[in-house]
């Protein structure tokens, strides 16, 4: 990282997993809003080339920022000047249990590793997800991580590792220096309100996308089933302006108020292009049985992906999150809120795949 750097003058931002989903909105909040020199770090698949990566992602930042390799199989070493660490760097769609491990556990670790040896770092943000409440019975709050749940796949097991990691890394006694870090559990992530953002790929994606091309009448969700969106770009402000604040918590939820319910998101969309919303159903049931069983191999397998099957009986934990907005609202971020006009307009850039 020798020689990184046009300004010296300002705060270094250092952003993992800087072309994924998150990380890429991230990028581009920071570059949007000036005052910083960003080092965004890339993971590469064996088919990438960095310089196809780094154009990529300064075409949709619209800024030239810096851009290098980030390997969870060697040490990490940052320019140490660096101020800030927005650690968005995770594996999601991972074949294999041991991916998620490299991708959201070891790769966390050698970035804390980096971390406690720089001098002028202040804060450190890393991102996990609202999945980590996995089945509770009780309400999930920023001050809860183990509350005896079980976990519905390995990518949230992962993440519930990686935030013991980070939660106790402090204590670690070999450290040149005490690091403290904030975690942010996010919820679901959908394309920002501009219209130049473009279209996500999650699970909601996945689904509206089945469900308008006939592939999918039956979503495996109870639809009193509460979502928790928040727009990408609301999600990249919320975060630089975690990473911007050394009285931030430990831990923040983002969103950090209830969104609708399942029922009433695919109502509204259904509403935008006069179809009737798909029949939502518990996904052990017999009705979501039997549904799937009907569907290609290809979309079935998609759908195991999409929807693990909860053990009978439970239900996910409600996620109480005034902690959080309490501390947004003293910092003076307002609560990000998508009415039904977002999810039909939404709805309908869609329907045109």
């Amino acid at each position: 990282m020798a020689g990184y750097g046009r300004s010296r003058a300002l705060p270094v931002y250092v952003v993992t997993g800087a072309t994924g989903w998150v990380g890429r909105h991230v990028v581009r909040h920071l570059t949007r809003r000036g005052r910083a020199r960003v080092l965004a770090l890339v993971r590469l698949r064996r088919d990438q080339d960095l310089d196809q990566r780094a154009r990529w992602l300064r075409d949709f930042a619209g800024a030239d920022v810096d851009v290098a390799p980030l390997d969870a199989g060697s040490p990490i070493i940052l320019p140490a000047e660096t101020n800030s660490i927005i650690h968005c760097a995770g594996g999601v769609s991972q074949v294999e249990a041991a991916g998620f491990m490299t991708a959201n556990v070891l790769l966390t670790w050698q970035l804390l590793l980096a971390a406690a040896h720089l001098p002028a770092l202040r804060t450190f943000v890393h991102t996990s997800t609202l999945l980590v409440r996995g089945n509770s019975e009780s309400p999930f709050s920023e001050g809860s991580l183990d509350s005896g749940q079980e976990f519905v796949s390995p990518y949230v097991y992962t993440k519930h590792l990686a935030e013991v990691m980070v939660t106790s890394f402090p204590r670690l006694r070999s450290l040149p220096r005490s690091l403290a870090a904030t975690t942010a559990r996010i919820g679901t992530v959908l394309p920002g309100c501009c219209a130049d953002d473009p279209l996500n790929a999650d699970w909601l994606f996945h689904t509206v996308k089945l469900w308008l091309t006939g592939r999918l009448a039956v979503v495996p969700l109870p639809r009193e089933t509460p979502l928790f969106p928040i727009a990408a770009d609301h999600l990249a402000e919320a975060l630089c302006t975690v990473a911007d604040e050394r009285t931030a918590p430990r831990v923040v939820h983002l969103p950090y108020v209830e969104g609708p319910s399942i029922g009433e998101v695919f109502d509204t969309m259904g509403a935008a292009v006069g179809r009737e919303a798909p029949v939502l159903v518990c996904a052990d049931s017999p009705v979501w049985t039997e549904a799937r069983s009907r569907l290609p191999a290809a979309v079935r397998r998609l759908m195991t992906l999409l929807y693990p099957e909860p053990p009978p009986g439970t239900a996910l934990a409600t996620v109480v999150s005034e902690a959080t907005q309490k501390w947004f609202e003293s910092v003076g971020v307002e609560t990000p809120v998508l009415h039904s006009d977002y999810w039909r307009a939404l709805v309908r850039r869609w329907h045109g795949i």
